[in-house]
């Protein structure tokens, strides 16, 4: 399953620099990437970038250890089967703990989230991709709504849209684990 996560992956990379190119011709006039319009690095920075960026993101996904979640799970197993929510308060804080007391008091397992954010950060990048493609190829023919809005304003939509995809997928890698510990 990792293969496919990390061809998919970098087939969506190249992908968006391809849109690109049909949408924005050589001079990537519209590009929303800030290198390209505040630092004018043209193609062979936004490549440069690009490459950079995806080494970054599976370095990443390869390298982070999962030995924080494992730990939490273990140590809460007869806590952590007993409900979705239970699951999440045990990984997360090692105790049940309120919706508000998550929020402001409890003292989160920084190494259980960011084994997840840096687990599911490739797969939220290639369904964002797909987005940006899409666009792309109907900016080129001419269909899209956000070639009419201001970069600075597409960029601002591109994170959002980001981050409702980031919070569903790991609330989805969740689920999956949780179910793996429920039958077991």
């Amino acid at each position: 399953m990792e293969r496919k996560i990390v061809l998919f992956f970098i087939l969506t990379r190249v992908g968006d620099l391809a849109s690109t190119t049909l949408s924005s011709g050589k001079h990537l006039i519209g590009e929303s990437n800030v290198l390209v319009r505040k630092l004018n690095f043209g193609w062979l920075g936004l490549s440069l970038a690009n490459a950079l960026f995806v080494t970054l993101v599976l370095l990443a996904f390869f390298y982070v250890k999962k030995n924080a979640l494992l730990k939490a799970e273990l140590t809460n197993k007869v806590e952590c089967g007993k409900s979705f929510s239970k699951y999440c308060q045990y990984i997360f804080f090692g105790k049940a703990v309120s919706l508000i007391d998550s929020l402001f008091k409890a003292k989160l397992n920084h190494r259980v989230y960011i084994y997840i954010l840096f687990r599911t950060l490739p797969v939220v990048l290639t369904i964002v991709n797909l987005l940006i493609i899409t666009n792309n190829i109907l900016v080129w023919q001419g269909y899209s709504i956000l070639s009419k809005i201001h970069p600075d304003n597409v960029i601002h939509i591109n994170v959002l849209i980001s981050l409702c995809i980031m919070i569903i997928a790991q609330i989805y890698f969740l689920m999956l684990r949780y179910n793996r510990i429920k039958r077991q």
